[in-house]
């Protein structure tokens, strides 16, 4: 059998020993001016590497104007081109995705509040398509091109995922809240603004070619909200959509159905029911994509409501049945030193929250494959003030997330737990749960795995050769600037890139001088990486 790699990158602030990678080429770092901002790095394959940035000019008072800069760099990280464009100067950045089967980018920006898109029955939204070719053109025309759409987005919003299909954009866009008007007895009685916690999913076709050519996609029936738990295109092309349905004002457990969309006219082709006698009903949970024709839901379980103790729950669906379901407690997994391994304890009250990633990972050519998931924990800051009576008040505030731990469970073909590790993330402190970096996996053979993490210029990495994991190893991104002048570090993102090689992008602060009254300027970096085996 092959050899089999895994490298895990977990947030580390001390480093015992340090492994340099075996290859990294030249970093690129660009000196960050008071009015560009937004810098993002997009890997292309063997196509090159998209970078783009915002420049900002003007002032409220006279009007201002947004111009995007997009670039072009080759393998060797040299520059083929730059392009700009103006954009509307109300809109931000949403998200971006790479296609690889035409070799484009896409950009989307969007009228945007808080954690959503707009609440308006008019919402702004323009997708900027980039050609990721090392063809020159004097003008962006051809290399980049604009649409611009308006949708209605009819409540408060949380924006939730983006696919890309035939040179569509598929927006899903859950609902946040659901309010309610109270009114009691007179006139002139208070009026009450009520919510429920139920959501619902909206899903909009949007297309890269034609301007306002757009599709709501309704799901949502009399009653029933849904919530969005994974999405992905199959190998048609097709959008695959996997919610939890709620019937409201009706007890029981939350239903699973499946939908399958055509990408091209926006309509469902299949509308299954997954739920059929299941009785089971699952905390924090999510749905992952497993092998090209099924779905794995997963999630957590305890003995009761205010149960601590919290194990593990698979179910697999193929088609519209179930086929297999798998439960087992923390304790049950094996460690590298096949002995009874405990993983953990989830505190229920404290809204233990466990990330799963959107789909499985092949271990081998046996069939055996790997399920990643990352513990977050609520994070509090306790406050005491005085009223105006001169009492003393405590209050406890919900500012952010933490993660925990990272983890891996291997499965045979038949489903059958093999392996189990922890990763100790650290304490690590998130302050939007949006924003979390998740752990980094890319499938890059049929037996090779990379996962990745880190902070500042430190990576940590670990090998598994046939289900052993070796010890950790650490390695550090390699600065031009000396180590005394870089005065913050920021998590990097690090991305697969073509065959062996990964980016890594970035925010570094480094000081003008040695002297700790030097000024410092604000540096973004990206850097080609190929680690030791």
């Amino acid at each position: 059998m092959k050899k089999v790699i895994l490298l895990l990158t977990i947030v580390l602030f001390s480093v015992p020993t340090l492994h340099s990678q075996s290859y990294q080429p030249k970093r690129v770092d660009f000196k960050v001016k008071k009015d560009w901002f937004g810098f993002k790095t997009i890997a292309c394959g063997e196509n090159g590497l998209i970078t783009f940035y915002f420049k900002e000019k003007g002032n409220a008072l006279f009007g201002k104007e947004k111009t995007l800069y997009v670039s072009l760099y080759d393998k060797d990280l040299e520059k083929v081109w730059q392009k700009s464009k103006e954009i509307n100067t109300d809109l931000n950045a949403v998200d971006y995705k790479y296609d690889k089967k035409t070799n484009q980018v896409y950009l989307v920006f969007a009228d945007k509040e808080r954690r959503g898109l707009k609440f308006s029955n008019d919402t702004k939204v323009e997708i900027v398509k980039i050609k990721a070719t090392p063809e020159k053109r004097r003008s962006s025309n051809g290399l980049m091109t604009l649409t611009k759409h308006s949708i209605a987005i009819p409540s408060e919003n949380s924006y939730q995922n983006m696919l890309i299909s035939n040179e569509n954009v598929f927006l899903f866009i859950q609902e946040t809240r659901i309010p309610f008007i109270a009114r009691c007895c007179s006139p002139f009685s208070l009026i009450k603004n009520l919510a429920t916690s139920t959501p619902k999913d909206y899903i909009y076709r949007l297309s890269a070619e034609k301007s306002f050519d757009n599709k709501q996609i309704s799901l949502n029936h009399k009653g029933k909200y849904y919530t969005h738990l994974t999405s992905f295109l199959n190998d048609k092309g097709d959008v695959v959509y996997f919610a939890d349905i709620v019937n409201v004002g009706k007890s029981g457990l939350d239903k699973q159905r499946l939908y399958v969309i055509d990408s091209e006219s926006g309509k469902i082709k299949e509308n299954m029911d997954l739920s059929k006698n299941i009785r089971k009903e699952l905390r924090y949970k999510t749905a992952i994509q497993h092998k090209e024709n099924q779905i794995l839901y997963a999630g957590l379980y305890g003995e009761d409501d205010n149960s601590a103790q919290t194990g593990f729950l698979f179910r697999y669906f193929e088609d519209s049945k179930m086929i297999d379901e798998k439960e087992y407690g923390l304790k049950e997994l094996t460690g590298k030193d096949n002995k009874k391994k405990f993983l953990g304890i989830f505190n229920v009250k404290d809204r233990t929250y466990m990330r799963f990633h959107d789909k499985t990972y092949q271990l081998d050519d046996k069939g055996n494959y790997m399920v990643i998931g990352e513990k977050l924990s609520k994070y509090y800051e306790t406050y005491t003030y005085t009223d105006a009576n001169g009492n003393m008040h405590t209050d406890r505030v919900h500012l952010g997330w933490t993660y925990n731990e990272a983890y891996l469970m291997a499965f045979d073909k038949n489903n059958k737990p093999l392996w189990g590790e922890t990763f100790d993330m650290y304490e690590t402190t998130v302050f939007n749960l949006s924003l979390v970096p998740r752990l980094y996996i890319k499938q890059l053979s049929e037996d090779e795995v990379t996962v990745m993490f880190g902070i500042g210029d430190q990576i940590t990495t670990m090998q598994i050769d046939e289900a052993h994991p070796s010890d950790q190893k650490n390695i550090s991104i390699k600065s031009q600037f000396k180590k005394s002048r870089v005065s913050n570090d920021f998590m990097p993102s690090i991305e697969h890139w073509y065959n062996d090689y990964f980016i890594a992008s970035g925010y570094v602060s480094v000081k003008r001088g040695d002297s700790f009254l030097s000024g410092s300027d604000r540096m973004y970096y990206f850097t080609k990486i190929k680690f030791d085996n």
